[in-house]
């Protein structure tokens, strides 16, 4: 496995933290980290290799982003005036493919499945419980600070005013 230390810590400084936000959209079928908010270092390998496929897919079909791109215009009940939600929904989980948080978590988890697995491992399963009180518990929490920095302290919420269906 190639060496997983952050280039800062190579250069003989202080490891800065990588940042990752989690979400589940059910609309969309997607469970994973967002490219919306996130944070790294610069020259960060894992990002090229982000870039590299996100250029490859768009070489591949170039003529998905000459088609007119779905809308949806609702009224301010929220009810749906034009448009279709299920080809917004369908455009979104394409682009989510093409562009966003898909192909992020694929090489995210291909490239460094320690920070991918990081949130369902400990964040998602019952084993903070078991180790609630013990002297593991702070090793632990140190953990969670270094990967997922602000999973207690800033809860974050996203995707709530749906600008994806009416803005280009």
């Amino acid at each position: 496995m190639p060496d997983q230390r952050c280039p800062s810590h190579e250069q003989g400084q202080p490891e800065i933290q990588h940042v990752l936000v989690y979400l589940v959209n059910s609309k969309l079928k997607f469970e994973g980290y967002v490219t919306s908010i996130f944070a790294s270092l610069a020259k960060n390998p894992v990002l090229r290799k982000i870039s590299q496929k996100i250029t490859d897919t768009y070489n591949a079909d170039k003529s998905f982003y000459d088609k007119k791109r779905p809308i949806l215009r609702r009224d301010k009940a929220g009810n749906i005036i034009s448009g279709s939600e299920t080809e917004i929904l369908k455009y979104a989980e394409q682009i989510f493919e093409r562009t966003g948080p898909k192909v992020f978590n694929e090489v995210l988890k291909t490239e460094r499945p320690d920070y991918y697995e990081v949130y369902n491992n400990i964040v998602l399963s019952d084993f903070m419980k078991l180790i609630a009180n013990s002297p593991y518990e702070i090793k632990i929490r140190d953990v969670l600070e270094h990967y997922v920095p602000f999973y207690e302290k800033a809860p974050i919420t996203i995707g709530n005013a749906n600008s994806w269906e009416t803005n280009r």
